[in-house]
């Protein structure tokens, strides 16, 4: 069980109201409200688990857990949201011992259904997974996943929840001996929705090497791409109403990670970590929220004619005519983005004395991000090196005194 109380003046108690954890403002959240004079805020928490797990082939877990609208842990911990009744249930059939070409065997089902505390129900979802070893200490591990149709409520950033079509994703990963000089991963993700135009892929291969005893070298590289039709842009007002703009957001994503250790001795160490990224994204499609929950997904919302939107290209603005008088009626920021980041980290350790030890840190960074989009990865990762860089170095002593 948990109880949170947070105390302070009521410009920060009201931020917390309004955070993403929460969103208190919700016009549907009618069970609470944003209470502006508050100086202190309080929650509870609960989670109760009865299971069957360390012994014999079959393990089962049961699950149900509560997080109240006002509960707030983030002083001393992680919280991402709350307003939450979940049920969970997990079932697994484990074996230990070599069978065939396995050296472990393990295969489970997860189902959950979460409601809000308001009493509606939220969302529902259904897993399967299957890991194995096999006896020449090859891994491999599958998933899938159903989440069906439910309620976001953080889709719209604070306006009304939104019922969102199911998802179903699916994943494989296998890496092979480890004890070996040169080990090879691979993960592979792909998901499509329910709306017959979102969807992801991913995959993820990397190579260890091992040159020795005293020098590994690990290479990983990630690309993602994938099609998001109600990402949420802008929140406006119109005629006293509220617009909820969202679009069709067509996005790649591209990085690579290295890192090297070198053993020069027992006592001194070099670690460097390098790792660039590239990430762009295209919105089209735009539309505004006309009905967030109806029951048919072309009912939810209104996209946006030739006539009612244009872009102006000196501004990068987006202007609506929603009334189609000539006259915008609102507008909102072109959401389009380049980000490049590079990040390293370069890393001495040498322990001069036992407990005793000296470090030293060369951090190294170049970020850049531009509200206009350049589908092409490869003229990215060209542009990334003309960004300005940041330096950090650091030293650290540590000295152990013996007592």
């Amino acid at each position: 069980g948990i109880f949170s109380s947070v105390y302070g003046d009521q410009e920060a108690i009201t931020r917390l109201q309004y955070s993403p954890v929460r969103y208190l403002n919700r016009p549907d959240f009618h069970h609470l409200a944003v209470d502006s004079s508050l100086t202190s805020m309080s929650g509870t928490g609960a989670e109760l688990e009865i299971g069957k797990a360390g012994n014999g082939r079959l393990r089962y877990n049961f699950g149900l857990s509560y997080a109240s609208p006002k509960l707030e842990i983030n002083d001393i911990g992680y919280m991402t949201f709350t307003d939450i009744l979940r049920q969970g249930l997990t079932l697994e059939y484990v074996i230990t011992e070599p069978f065939s070409v396995f050296r472990t065997f393990s295969a489970g089902i997860h189902q959950y259904n979460s409601f809000n505390t308001g009493g509606y129900y939220a969302s529902s979802m259904l897993a399967g997974r299957i890991s194995t070893l096999f006896e020449n200490q090859w891994h491999a591990f599958g998933f899938s996943f159903r989440r069906f149709e439910g309620l976001s409520t953080r889709s719209l950033r604070g306006g009304p929840a939104m019922l969102l079509p199911w998802q179903w994703s699916n994943g494989l990963s296998m890496r092979t001996d480890r004890s070996k000089n040169i080990t090879f991963m691979f993960n592979m993700r792909a998901g499509i929705t329910g709306d017959g135009i979102s969807k992801d892929f991913s995959y993820n291969p990397g190579l260890t090497f091992r040159l020795g005893n005293s020098i590994q070298l690990t290479g990983e590289m990630r690309y993602n791409k994938e099609k998001e039709n109600l990402q949420y842009v802008s929140h406006k007002e119109f005629n006293g109403e509220q617009r909820y703009i969202m679009g069709l957001l067509d996005r790649k994503t591209m990085g690579f990670t290295l890192r090297a250790d070198y053993g020069i001795t027992p006592d001194l160490t070099i670690q460097y970590y390098g790792s660039p990224y590239i990430s762009t994204g295209i919105y089209n499609d735009f539309k505004r929220i006309s009905d967030s929950r109806a029951s048919l997904y072309e009912d939810r919302f209104h996209i946006f004619t030739g006539q009612e939107i244009s872009l102006d290209g000196q501004d990068n603005t987006y202007y609506i005519d929603e009334n189609l008088n000539g006259t915008a009626d609102y507008s909102f920021s072109n959401p389009d983005f380049n980000f490049r980041q590079f990040r390293s980290n370069l890393v001495a350790r040498w322990e001069y004395k036992p407990g005793s030890v000296l470090y030293f840190v060369w951090q190294h960074s170049m970020t850049g991000h531009q509200s206009v989009s350049d589908p092409s990865l490869a003229h990215n990762f060209g542009q990334l090196w003309d960004i300005f860089p940041s330096d950090v170095i650091m030293l650290k002593l540590n000295y152990w005194f013996s007592l």
